[in-house]
């Protein structure tokens, strides 16, 4: 009777966690797509020089680094001796391979047929549950589908010693037992005696005294994609692997590639290393986004800060005003309205300054809501 009755919780937990954060390969931003066209953004790659690019409305150029998003009706400048790429995010252009832009100091368009736009921030707000970062909490993976049916499990802890991690599956319970682990580190290879993930069911991880009740899993299940879309996914990374760019540069795309099929821990994975070794801000800001989506506030803050430092001396002001944006959720992630309004007016007045009509816009948003 006591097992029935938990496992009735269970559901209850899971068909709540679900709301925030999908099953089965998708999420509550809609991202995932199966069809038989794959659309990511427009990227700037391969950055050699100083690149700048100014939006409809904006005042001025601006500079530009690698991994920033360009949109229909953007203009490019590279001067002599420069050089840059733009990979072109509908999948009908990957088989052709990135397109260089002119180094000679003029003003050229975006080289490429459409793009999936940049997320808007106020999108990014609609946020999952938040990690509890003063007690001990998952990292990874939580709200999100993944490609690996052993992933690696990643913690922090706000004390000492260690802590028993239990896996409970949920909703469509795979039947598997899986026994807790007791372990002193603050990450854990998928323990040999456990069963794998299997494709249809959803799993929440719990750490130490915790209990599966709405309040700790909110957000956090995660599940393996689904064959079809798995086999999907590898075909079209296949192609975006077999041109000769950069090792940074692949590893971006592949990031991009992962996030639209709802592969967020995979994407992070890619993304971290990338953002220590390039500097550049829109990494830094794509991995910050990220980390709001799984409801990881305090990681979010400090990818923030890291964009905002090297965004300001870069000059790239939009990317500063993205940072503060970043850092706006991040507070209100964090149930912290002063911070939240402070930043908001710190974007308010960068995207004013630059004309940014688009990114004002959702500033306002976000402060009507």
């Amino acid at each position: 009777m006591k097992t029935h009755a938990i496992r009735i919780l269970l559901l209850l937990v899971l068909s709540i966690s679900l709301t925030a954060c999908g099953s089965d390969g998708g999420d509550a931003s809609g991202e995932v797509r199966t069809s038989s066209e794959q659309i990511l953004p427009n990227l700037l790659l391969e950055v050699d020089g100083t690149v700048e690019i100014r939006r409809t409305g904006w005042s001025e150029f601006l500079p530009a680094a690698f991994g920033a998003i360009l949109r229909q009706g953007d203009l490019v400048r590279l001067p002599e001796g420069g050089s840059a790429f733009v990979f072109c995010g509908d999948e009908a252009a990957w088989e052709a391979g990135p397109n260089s832009i002119p180094a000679d100091g003029e003003a050229h368009g975006v080289p490429c047929e459409s793009a999936r736009p940049p997320r808007p921030w106020p999108d990014v707000a609609a946020l999952r549950g938040a990690a509890d970062e003063t007690d001990t909490y998952v990292v990874r993976p939580r709200g999100t589908a993944l490609l690996d049916d052993r992933p690696t499990l990643v913690w922090e802890s706000a004390g000492d010693g260690g802590d028993t991690l239990s896996l409970v599956s949920v909703l469509s319970d795979d039947g598997e037992s899986r026994a807790p682990v007791q372990v002193s580190t603050g990450a854990l290879d998928w323990p040999e005696s456990w069963p794998p993930l299997v494709p249809g069911a959803t799993y929440v991880l719990l750490i130490g005294e915790e209990t599966a009740d709405p309040d700790t899993t909110l957000g956090r299940g995660f599940w393996l994609l689904d064959e079809a879309q798995a086999g999907e996914l590898r075909t079209r990374e296949d192609v975006l692997r077999a041109h000769g760019y950069s090792g940074e540069a692949q590893r971006l795309v592949v990031a991009e590639l992962y996030y639209s099929y709802g592969l967020y821990a995979e994407a992070i994975e890619e993304l971290e290393p990338l953002a220590v070794e390039t500097s550049a801000p829109p990494v830094w800001l794509k991995l910050g986004q990220l980390y709001l989506e799984t409801g990881l506030p305090l990681e979010a803050q400090e990818a923030f800060m890291q964009a905002l430092v090297r965004a300001q001396a870069l000059g790239d002001l939009t990317s500063v005003g993205e940072a503060y944006l970043g850092l706006a959720l991040a507070a209100d992630l964090e149930d912290n309205p002063a911070d939240f309004a402070g930043n908001l007016e710190e974007a308010r007045a960068l995207f004013n300054q630059v004309g940014d009509s688009t990114l004002l816009a959702e500033v306002e948003r976000l402060q009507d809501r």
